[in-house]
């Protein structure tokens, strides 16, 4: 088993950028941007995420992927 981490949570997917993008995220699909965490908290956050730079956190809701 992989270190617990944001990147080995199976709630956490990579953002990638989009040319049709103006200010925040502009450039290839091909390129990385951050991290989302889709992690469901409490039922309120259903179709949201949650931006972050790196995936080297962790929280209290981690599932291995």
């Amino acid at each position: 088993m992989e270190k617990q981490s944001c990147k080995n949570c199976k709630n956490m997917l990579q953002l990638m950028k989009h040319p049709q993008n103006i200010k925040i995220g502009n450039g290839n699909i091909t390129e990385h941007m951050g991290f989302v965490c889709t992690v469901n908290i409490d039922g309120s956050n259903i179709g949201k995420g949650y931006f972050f730079e790196n995936s080297n956190g962790l929280c209290e809701l981690f599932q291995q992927k």
